[in-house]
C-alpha cells in the first residue's frame, strides 16, 4: 500500500510539472480563462478623432493605452449612429509620446470611412468598436493620435 501511495504521488508530481512546462512554453496562459483582460468596448468614436477632414471620406484614428506592445490585436465594429460606412479598419501596436517625453504603449485603431461623419439635428455620428490586444493589462481612455515618421502624439 505504501508503494502505491508513493507511486501515485510521484505520478501526480510528474504530471503537474509536465502540464506546467507545456503551458509556460506555449501561449496557454494568454488564452481565456487565464488572460488578464478580454475584449473592450469603446463608444462615441466620431469627428473628434478625424485626422483628415474631407467631404469624400474621412480617416479616424484612435489610440488607447493598454501597457502592451503586442502586434496581436483585433478590432470589429459594434454599433454606428447615422454614420457613413466603414470601408476599412485596422489595428496595431503603437508607442505614443506624451508632452513630457514619456512613451506609453497601446493599441492603435484606424477607420477609413466612405464619407465625412455628419451631425443630424444636433446628434453627431459615432461608432462603437470591440477592441482586443494580446497582453493588455487595462484599456485607457481613447485619444486622437497623429503620427510622423518617428513618433505618435496623442491629443
Amino acid at each position: 500500500m505504501r508503494r502505491f501511495v508513493l507511486f501515485a504521488v510521484a505520478a501526480l508530481m510528474v504530471a503537474t510539472l509536465a502540464v506546467g512546462t507545456v503551458a509556460a512554453s506555449g501561449n496557454l496562459w494568454k488564452a481565456p480563462p487565464f488572460a488578464s483582460i478580454g475584449i473592450h468596448n469603446v463608444y462615441y468614436i466620431g469627428t473628434d478623432f478625424d485626422v483628415d477632414p474631407d467631404p469624400e471620406n474621412a480617416i479616424l484614428r484612435v489610440w488607447m493605452e493598454t501597457g502592451s506592445a503586442s502586434e496581436k490585436c483585433l478590432v470589429t465594429m459594434g454599433e454606428a449612429n447615422h454614420a457613413p460606412a466603414v470601408d476599412q479598419i485596422y489595428c496595431s501596436s503603437r508607442g505614443v509620446t506624451l508632452d513630457d517625453g514619456q512613451v506609453l504603449w497601446g493599441v492603435y485603431v484606424t477607420l477609413m470611412l466612405g464619407g465625412e461623419p455628419i451631425d443630424v439635428d444636433g446628434d453627431p455620428s459615432w461608432y462603437s468598436l470591440n477592441v482586443y490586444q494580446e497582453g493588455a493589462r487595462f484599456f485607457g481612455d481613447p485619444f486622437r493620435v497623429e503620427c510622423d515618421d518617428t513618433h505618435c502624439f496623442a491629443f
